[in-house]
């Protein structure tokens, strides 16, 4: 209730005293529920914040252990008291966490399976006896799809470059003459061994022996 009031005096002495009252419940209501509306929307910002931040760890050309390091130190950032929050990511053999990280009795974890048959598993948890909120949960599964997906392109450019290094090494290790020519007859691939008997007659040439890669070839074509 809100009350107001004045009071009238006559001769230093009070002889009326005017007042009224509001109910301003649903005036208070309205300002809590105001409040709770702005802070369930600036969670959400910083989980998307927070889901952004880790799409884009996926896509630079890092090692495993610079991802999953780096997603250690970001994901905190999207739960509601990031500084009370505790993460511990394994993948394979690998092992990640926060400094001093316990296991909880309010624990959540969630894992994926990469194609290789390597597992991810991300574990987190407060500190102290606070739950994981609803949205907080869908956060974690969200990030394990993403870096899941992170992972595997990671496996996929390692077998490419795998398989590049195997197919050189053939190609350069042959006796045989392997040379590519475009349709105006112009040369525009010969392994190593057509370039040591030949160089001289292509001095100035592009052509240097370089044999292009799986993904370069894909891209072509």
């Amino acid at each position: 209730m809100r009350v107001t009031g004045s009071v009238e005096a006559k001769a230093g002495k009070t002889v009326r005293i005017f007042g009224s009252t509001k109910d301003v419940t649903r005036q208070k209501e309205a300002e809590v529920e105001r409040k709770q509306i702005l802070r369930n929307l600036e969670e959400r910002v910083k989980e998307q914040e927070c889901l952004n931040r880790i799409a884009v760890l996926c896509n630079v050309e890092s090692s495993v252990s610079e991802l999953l390091e780096e997603t250690i130190r970001v994901l905190p950032e999207g739960f509601q008291y990031p500084e009370m929050v505790m993460v511990k990511i394994t993948y394979g053999a690998l092992t990640f966490q926060t400094d001093g990280f316990f296991k909880t009795d309010k624990l959540v974890e969630h894992q994926s399976e990469i194609y290789s048959g390597k597992l991810l598993k991300l574990k987190v948890c407060y500190k102290s006896d606070l739950n994981i909120l609803p949205e907080e949960d869908e956060l974690l599964i969200t990030v394990t799809d993403t870096l899941t997906l992170g992972l595997q392109n990671r496996e996929t450019r390692k077998k490419m470059r795998e398989e590049d290094l195997r197919l050189k090494s053939f190609i350069d290790s042959q006796t045989n003459y392997f040379i590519r020519m475009n349709v105006a007859g112009t040369l525009t691939f010969a392994n190593k061994k057509f370039m040591e008997d030949y160089d001289q007659f292509y001095e100035g040439s592009p052509i240097n022996g370089d044999f292009p890669s799986i993904t370069e070839r894909t891209s072509r074509q």
